[in-house]
């Protein structure tokens, strides 16, 4: 994706995917900097499959470098979005769980295996 990126910067699926990518490895701050920049793009309305998607990854980027103020900023946008979707779930448990609050993670994991 590095390669992609270097050809063609402005390459949202290369960047989401190395972002990803990033989260796997545990490198949250290069996942952050992916991420930032297709949120900061949903955010002046463009479109695209993989934006809808970056507010939930770039709170769990967030989240796992102490950032829970934007991490919960993030999921708060991408509930306004779709409301109903799964990774509404998932994002909040993670958060919870990250920040040592495992009853509300519990309960967030709850919800998402009720649906």
């Amino acid at each position: 994706m590095s390669d992609v990126l270097a050809q063609d910067a402005a390459n949202a699926t290369a960047r989401y995917l190395r972002g990803r990518a990033y989260i796997a490895l545990d490198r949250f701050e290069d996942a952050f900097a992916d991420f930032d920049p297709l949120v900061q793009l949903a955010q002046i309305g463009i479109a695209y499959p993989s934006l809808q998607y970056a507010y939930w990854e770039r709170a769990i980027a967030a989240a796992q470098i102490g950032d829970f103020d934007l991490a919960r900023l993030d999921v708060t946008a991408a509930l306004t979005m779709e409301p109903g979707h799964v990774n509404n779930f998932i994002a909040r448990g993670t958060i919870a769980a990250l920040e040592g609050d495992d009853a509300t993670a519990a309960n967030e994991f709850l919800a998402l295996i009720s649906l």
